[in-house]
């Protein structure tokens, strides 16, 4: 594109304008002699190189660069993965009506198979050698810890598919031994608070709620005296252990050793849990706030349980984060990926934006000098909230289908950040 034009046999030479796309422009100035790069794309042209010549209209292009959806690539049909599904029993619960209980398999354990009727407090356990599903725990007729409320009305702020009396179940630290994670109003016998708090009250206030927005005092602390779209009840997940009896492998001798504090709300209220071959515990807490949130900070402030993934000492109740940014997790699995070392792998449940599978070896994650953040809720360093490989924009809580908003792609190579092993 370079111009010549003779005048008296002197030969002036123009260089063209060139306007050069960001990406392109950083890769540039990535070189080693960066002095050169920058010379070459932003010093001005000297006087004295001025073409004595008539300008004309230049030609100006610009690069547009592609618009990348703000959203995971689709998932590919595989012909060699599938799977076969076989009936094999069914779980003899009180209700099978549309949205009237609350079930989750818990499968956690190395040769046992128990099924949580959350909503009514109800344990039963699968016998795979007869194929038959036997109950083995009833609130309202086994041992529960003293001191513990589970007969509790929630109708006013959270349906059956929320409501759960049992909230959650891993083995134990011994082969007679499970734990059990019970969601209560008070706490047990002998506890003055519990371990894990919910953030000072006051401390997040926010607005919520289309039809309004609604103000709220506490975002963690909703209550039950507003007109707002939401409603809240405080509750504790208090984690006991439980001998199992035989030959009918009912439940005896419970002893609280954990509590923390929790909202109960439509909302996110994590539930994932393994224990691990030393005896501790790893549980997902949630963010503990109200659907349609990007987390506010709690998920990325180290000393708050909300948005964590906790290890807990069975032995005397001392806990450690030793995960954050973590959203609503519900399933956890220790796993020998690709048949190497041992590696923690959970779903994380997602707003409008992408599912998350996260996998990350057991190591990182149980070795506390580094604290592993897999991005939800805002962090310090840039403001943003990250949900899959995306940000995502601040909330109006309470709106379902398109809150929080997506802002565009992160960097994949983003530092201090974990990106998803699977996403969708």
């Amino acid at each position: 594109n370079i111009k010549k034009r003779s005048d008296n046999g002197i030969k002036h030479l123009t260089r063209p304008k060139i306007l050069i796309p960001d990406r392109i422009a950083e890769k540039v100035h990535d070189v080693k002699n960066d002095d050169i790069a920058r010379r070459l794309f932003t010093k001005k042209r000297p006087k004295t190189m001025k073409p004595m010549m008539t300008k004309r209209p230049r030609r100006q292009c610009t690069v547009k660069q592609p618009s990348l959806p703000c959203a995971p690539d689709p998932l590919k049909y595989h012909k060699n993965i599938g799977m076969k599904v076989e009936y094999v029993g069914r779980v003899p619960t009180s209700s099978t009506a549309p949205f009237t209980y609350n079930m989750m398999p818990a499968d956690n354990f190395n040769d046992a198979l128990y099924f949580l009727n959350q909503n009514d407090g109800k344990i039963y356990s699968y016998d795979s050698s007869s194929q038959s599903v036997a109950e083995i725990f009833d609130i309202a007729t086994s041992d529960v810890p003293a001191g513990l409320t589970l007969d509790f009305n929630a109708s006013a702020v959270v349906g059956p598919l929320q409501t759960s009396r049992i909230h959650a179940m891993s083995r134990g630290g011994k082969d007679d031994e499970v734990y059990v994670v019970f969601t209560s109003t008070t706490l047990p016998a002998g506890y003055a608070a519990a371990q894990a708090r919910l953030p000072p009250e006051g401390t997040f206030p926010g607005f919520l709620c289309a039809d309004g927005p609604h103000f709220a005092r506490d975002l963690y602390r909703l209550g039950t005296d507003t007109d707002a779209c939401a409603k809240s009840i405080l509750v504790y997940h208090v984690f006991c252990k439980y001998t199992v009896q035989q030959p009918n492998s009912a439940l005896i001798d419970p002893t609280p050793f954990f509590a923390l504090e929790h909202q109960l709300t439509m909302g996110h209220l994590g539930g994932g849990v393994v224990t691990l071959d030393n005896g501790s515990v790893l549980y997902s807490v949630g963010d503990c706030l109200l659907y349609g949130s990007d987390g506010r900070f709690a998920p990325q402030l180290d000393w708050e349980h909300c948005g964590k993934i906790l290890m807990i000492d069975p032995n005397d109740g001392a806990y450690e984060v030793v995960a954050k940014g973590v959203r609503n997790s519900q399933q956890f699995r220790v796993s020998k990926l690709y048949g190497k070392k041992d590696v923690l792998v959970f779903m994380d449940i997602g707003g409008v934006t992408a599912e998350e599978v996260n996998a990350v070896p057991l190591d990182h994650i149980t070795d506390t000098t580094e604290i592993e953040n897999f991005g939800w809720g805002r962090s310090l360093t840039d403001g943003k909230a990250r949900e899959g490989s995306f940000y995502v924009g601040p909330d109006l809580m309470g709106v379902l289908g398109t809150e929080p908003p997506c802002e565009g792609r992160a960097p994949t190579d983003e530092d201090g950040f974990l990106k998803p092993w699977i996403q969708f």
